[in-house]
């Protein structure tokens, strides 16, 4: 994107919507769901320098999309922005709880957040799906303090250990079996959890 418009003096960056249709089975109503997307606008046609990979959609041009960031700011690539969802309000609220940082109901509840580097050991995934399923993992075990994010910029992974990284090594260095490993894993984070 930013090479594109330094290729050309005249072009602009242009916010908007990718808009996408959902068809999803079983659901008589529209769905859609707007994902916040820069187009160029250049020699008075807006170009997408990216490929799509969801299909066809609609750009729909709009300058409610985070008004007060800078172009520089949006188009560094240190941010992500959750998208905007419709149709039915059942759907709607569905999505929104439970894809509660990707997902918003309106354009004005977009809040941009720096993307964020996280070190997550293993089996504390598959813990959190079967314990949580559709809760978002990253908040989840920020809050127990057994994992933490930083600036994905700013900070080498390794330097995101803690301490509970090296509880999960001794865990599994002193297990017969991945089976007794996870299982003693799930008893730990079962006892984070309630205590954080």
């Amino acid at each position: 994107m930013t090479a594109l418009i330094s290729k050309c003096p005249c072009a602009l960056p242009v916010r908007g919507w990718k808009v996408l249709l959902l068809d999803l089975e079983g659901v008589e109503r529209t769905m859609w769901q707007a994902v916040a997307h820069v187009v160029v606008l250049r020699n008075g046609a807006l170009v997408d320098p990216t490929e799509e990979r969801l299909g066809s959609y609609v750009f729909l041009p709009s300058t409610r999309l985070l008004p007060k960031m800078p172009d520089a700011d949006l188009l560094c690539g240190s941010w992500t922005l959750p998208s905007v969802v419709g149709g039915s309000q059942t759907f709607k609220d569905r999505m929104c709880i439970r894809h509660q940082r990707d997902l918003v109901p309106s354009p004005e509840e977009v809040v941009p957040r720096k993307l964020q580097r996280v070190l997550v050991p293993r089996g504390v995934v598959d813990w959190a799906g079967r314990r949580f399923p559709g809760r978002d993992i990253v908040s989840l075990l920020e809050t127990m303090k057994v994992a933490r994010g930083a600036d994905y910029d700013q900070v080498p992974a390794d330097s995101l250990n803690t301490r509970f990284h090296g509880d999960v090594k001794h865990i599994e260095r002193t297990s017969a079996t991945k089976e007794e490993a996870q299982e003693r894993l799930d008893g730990l984070l079962d006892d984070l959890y309630a205590r954080a």
